[in-house]
């Protein structure tokens, strides 16, 4: 039974990700994963002339265009839905490791500073340095946080579907 198969690529148009739609001649519901089409197919996919396009499907093949384009446009929904859901998740680890990070970073940095204090007022006067730099490595952990903070958002952000491009 002749098939009529519409893909779509990725919104992002990333190759990789096409969405079939399948049709049978009378306007069915076809398979739609590559496997199914490969074990049904009797000959060689490829091309077909647009006469026995017609021949075969007529006028429905315009509502199957359209309905390819409808599904397609479903499926790439769902998918987007799906990964965001899954970044989100992902997002919410970075998050809290990314805070944790901060957290142990300051603290050794605290500690450090301590450290410093407490050796320099065992020394002479004569030989004590003032504890130095501490500010600014707190600082520069903030940058960092903020910064992968920024760069967790721009991963969680998902794109938006636009029209399926056949």
């Amino acid at each position: 039974q002749p098939q009529a198969v519409f893909t779509f690529l990725d919104p992002a148009g990333d190759r990789e990700l096409l969405t079939l739609c399948a049709f049978d001649a009378e306007g069915k519901d076809a398979p739609t994963t590559w496997g199914e089409l490969r074990l049904m197919q009797a000959e060689a996919p490829g091309e077909v002339a647009w006469p026995d396009v017609m021949a075969k499907f007529g006028p429905v093949f315009e509502d199957l265009q359209r309905r390819a384009a409808e599904a397609a446009l479903r499926q790439q929904r769902e998918r987007l839905a799906e990964q965001a859901r899954k970044r989100a998740a992902t997002v919410a680890v970075l998050r809290e490791d990314a805070a944790q990070y901060r957290t142990d970073r300051l603290r050794e940095i605290d500690e450090e500073e301590r450290t410093q204090r407490l050796g320099n007022q065992q020394q002479l006067d004569l030989f004590r340095e003032a504890p130095t730099g501490f500010q600014a490595r707190r600082a520069a952990v903030d940058t960092h946080y903020e910064q992968r903070l920024r760069e967790i958002a721009d991963f969680e952000q998902v794109q938006t579907v636009g029209a399926p491009q056949p």
